[in-house]
């Protein structure tokens, strides 16, 4: 009997993997569409900004992914492939199945993997995280009412407000504007204030945190310094005024899909915290123009997730006349559509800033797919400015393979089990090899998850590795940043791409496929190292130059000149 496992975030076998990804691909203009017109169909609704669905932040919501199922569905209907089972996620999801397959004469079961129990678990946990967020959120605020701010000098000055995260290990440590500050004269230095979200932080560490911040040698503004109780239990309100949002002749594939949509809005586990970041962030700008608080500057660290768009609507509707800009400091992935792709919709809505800085030149064009109007400009990138004052020196005397793990758990997992499954082979006896974690990702989490005990050949590393990156003989990642900055430094790069699910690539079409190697297996990854280090002279030369130039297209330098132009100084 041939069983498809169709759920989101549970593995495909490798012939369904192949096509979807193929379908991922081909349909980004019909999804770009359809949710689009849905957007037009809420453009009153201000609660679908706010929501899971419009986000296009496909590793969190399943729609696009149900989108591209639907469409598998269609082709193994019409190629006769013979299915006995498909397993889906809910009954939603369940019911469009049937009738696409009854519509087309065929007999296929489909199951749907919700069981009522799970249900009503789903949503007992949804409740219980909402109350513990709405305990923590007025937790902050008190910790933070607390604070002595300076009202004055923010009114009587020229202020520049910008957002950032701050995680466990990143506290003292800038992992989004490294040394910004340093490159701002001391007479402006006094005038930009970092407003921080606080993620990933248990509710006994947040005071701590909190004190470290103001003890900081930069400017923090916290937002919760200026909320009420009132605002946060408006935002709260969201969960019930979701019910605002309009779900009517959705159709893919000819089959009206409304309930999928509203399946997932009833969800409060997918992108609720965002949500609520989100509203406040309006509530926090609001706040501050009552105020009369003269920010002159808005930036904000823009993936373009729903907690974007209460940071530039809010700064659009209650400073109006400002300069709004939204710092993309990082390299997107193909399929992660709301960073890689702002729309009109987003823009008329004013959910996008006024500007969108990207960090290089080359990456331009591709953000301008459905938004050809918006205002890009090219920003430093501050994240890989030891780009620039950095040469790669492999370590020869002891060979370094660094691995640099993915924002995405189950894949961080993948790349972890396949490398120790290689470690095996003798040909990397000789190696080292450095693990470093993504900061949302714990220690204790990926080693009970991974497959085999970790090798004492293994060590992880923590907070700044770039001695490490430079040093390094072979580069391992998945989707992330660090694999186009390991290619602009000459790095051999490996990518771990699992062959059973949805692939995110961050490597753009146009550089060389000299310049790394895919991996979806061991036999992949012994072989791909065996590539590198049997490249002849002419081919490593040919890639030192290809390298030379991708720094210069996709990282523009961090220089005093380029980030007073950022924070537009010299006006």
């Amino acid at each position: 009997m041939k069983r498809i496992d169709l759920r989101f975030k549970k593995n495909l076998n490798e012939d369904t993997a192949v096509k979807l990804n193929e379908i991922a691909r081909q349909k980004i203009d019909e999804f770009h569409n359809f949710i689009s017109k849905i957007s037009n169909d809420n453009k009153d609704i201000f609660e679908w900004w706010m929501s899971s669905p419009s986000s296009r932040y496909t590793l969190s919501s399943p729609l696009f992914f149900y989108f591209c199922s639907l469409h598998f569905l269609i082709y193994i209907l019409k190629k006769n492939i013979e299915v006995d089972e498909i397993i889906v996620d809910n009954y939603s999801v369940k019911k469009v199945f049937d009738k696409i397959i009854v519509k087309n004469d065929k007999k296929i079961k489909v199951l749907s993997s919700e069981t009522i129990f799970i249900k009503i678990k789903k949503r007992l946990r949804s409740y219980f995280s909402i109350f513990l967020q709405f305990l923590k959120k007025i937790y902050q605020m008190i910790i933070c009412k607390m604070k002595f701010v300076q009202i004055t000098h923010l009114k009587n000055n020229k202020i520049i407000l910008i957002d950032k995260f701050v995680f466990p290990g990143y506290i003292e440590t800038d992992r989004y504007y490294n040394n910004l500050i340093n490159y701002v004269d001391s007479e402006h230095k006094n005038n930009i204030y970092f407003v921080p979200a606080l993620l990933h932080f248990k509710l006994f560490e947040l005071s701590n945190v909190y004190s470290r911040l103001e003890k900081s040698d930069i400017n923090y503004l916290f937002k919760e310094k200026f909320l009420n109780l009132s605002d946060i239990i408006d935002a709260f309100m969201f969960f019930k005024r979701k019910k605002n949002i309009i779900l009517k002749e959705n159709y893919i594939c000819d089959c009206e899909i409304s309930d999928i949509i509203l399946n997932e809005l009833k969800d409060n586990m997918i992108s609720y915290a965002a949500a609520i970041e989100s509203l406040l962030n309006i509530k926090f700008i609001k706040n501050i123009s009552k105020l009369k608080i003269n920010v002159q500057l808005s930036i904000d660290w823009f993936e373009n997730q729903i907690n974007d768009r209460g940071w530039n609507y809010g700064f659009n509707k209650y400073y109006p006349n400002i300069e709004t800009i939204g710092y993309r400091g990082l390299i997107p992935s193909d399929l992660l559509f709301s960073e890689m792709y702002p729309t009109i919709d987003e823009d008329i809505n004013n959910m996008l800033p006024k500007k969108i800085c990207v960090i290089g030149s080359a990456l331009i064009p591709a953000i301008k797919k459905y938004n050809n109007n918006i205002k890009i400009d090219v920003a430093p990138a501050f994240r890989f400015q030891h780009l620039w004052k950095s040469n790669h020196l492999p370590n020869k005397d002891e060979l370094i393979i660094f691995i640099a793990l993915p924002i995405n758990f189950d894949d961080s997992v993948d790349i972890f089990n396949l490398i120790i499954e290689s470690h095996k082979n003798k040909k990397l006896k000789k190696y080292k090899f450095f693990l470093k974690l993504h900061p949302t990702t714990s220690y204790s989490q990926i080693i009970k998850s991974i497959n085999y005990p970790l090798p004492k050949e293994f060590k992880i590393v923590e907070g700044n590795t770039e001695q490490i990156l430079m040093k390094a003989n072979i580069m391992v990642s998945g989707m992330s940043s660090i694999c186009l900055e390991s290619i602009a430094v000459g790095i051999p790069l490996l990518v771990i791409e699992n062959k059973n699910k949805l692939i995110y690539r961050t490597i753009p079409n146009e550089i060389s496929k000299n310049l790394y190697r895919v991996c979806k297996s061991e036999r992949d990854f012994i072989d791909s190292i065996n590539y590198f280090e049997n490249l002849n002279e002419s081919l490593k030369q040919k890639n030192i130059m290809n390298s030379k130039e991708i720094k210069l297209n996709y990282f523009q330098p961090v220089t005093k000149q380029n980030v007073q132009n950022f924070l537009q100084l010299n006006k």
